[in-house]
């Protein structure tokens, strides 16, 4: 009898899993047609379902606290879902409601990091732009946010990242790069069609994405933080032209780093970053 019961619970409870997950995958099929064929698309869905009620023990288990278990994985998902179907009014679709541009800036300039080898900064302290070892061959990411280029470099302590330069550029020319980037994935294009993507990204200079914010330790927050790729004439324009300064402040960079291992407050500290603005429609970088 026992047996029974046990086996009838089985059958319920995955009975539950399986509308449960079928519902969160209709989502994510849904999502999943823009990049896959509907038919691959619906047989990830069965393998997935059909994967997840032959593992899940549920003879052992309060089918509350199951079914907890369903539900916060659910609404995990559909999180992430949500996150990348809200449309912001950026001219590319690639900003979200949980992306924000912060930066420092003026009314003619804004400041982006990035970390070099010691013979790449120095070479662009001396001469106040970037110099023959900077490889002009490859795409050059530009961060406009401290505390991200804090975790990509821990706080110069990388190798190949050991200096820290604040560059400012062009508003004209950040707002110009932002309008006219391509989402470095399909996912966060805000594009239906994976071809055009694809085709817009190889004729693209520009690349943008969007990584997890961080704190002074390096832990995520709740908000993404923007990149822009440069390359090719994209790259070119912003070595010869869209820069303003060029500043070291890899000593400012590791007195902060000192006093964040003391457990001292360095939030005062920290570049005092805004919200900012986007001007769409930027077609110049005078």
């Amino acid at each position: 009898m026992a047996s029974t019961q046990s086996g009838n619970m089985k059958d319920m409870m995955q009975d539950v899993v399986f509308h449960v997950i079928n519902g969160w995958m209709s989502n994510v099929v849904t999502h999943a047609a823009h990049t896959v064929a509907t038919g691959l698309a619906a047989r990830m869905k069965l393998i997935f379902m059909k994967t997840w009620i032959s593992v899940v023990p549920c003879s052992g288990r309060t089918g509350a606290g199951l079914i907890t278990s369903i539900r916060r994985m659910a609404e995990k998902g559909m999180k992430g879902l949500e996150m990348h179907n809200i449309n912001s009014n950026t001219t590319n679709n690639i900003n979200t409601a949980c992306k924000e541009t912060r930066a420092l800036f003026t009314d003619n300039a804004v400041r982006i990091y990035q970390a070099f080898p010691v013979e790449i900064a120095e070479e662009a302290i001396r001469l106040g732009k970037f110099g023959p070892h900077f490889k002009m061959e490859r795409m050059s990411w530009i961060k406009p946010s401290f505390l991200w280029m804090m975790y990509r470099c821990g706080w110069a302590m990388k190798p190949g990242q050991e200096r820290v330069l604040a560059v400012d550029i062009k508003r004209t020319a950040f707002d110009y790069a932002i309008n006219n980037a391509v989402a470095s994935t399909f996912s966060k294009s805000g594009l239906k069609n994976y071809k055009e993507w694809q085709q817009q990204v190889k004729q693209s200079d520009i690349r943008c994405q969007w990584d997890p914010e961080r704190d002074i330790y390096g832990n995520p927050l709740d908000y993404r933080s923007l990149q822009i790729g440069l390359r090719r004439g994209a790259l070119k324009l912003y070595v010869e032209d869209w820069i303003l300064k060029i500043e070291d402040i890899t000593g400012y960079v590791k007195m902060l780093a000192k006093e964040k291992e003391k457990k001292a407050d360095i939030q005062e500290k920290l570049p005092a970053e805004k919200m900012y603005q986007i001007k769409t429609g930027t077609s110049s970088f005078k």
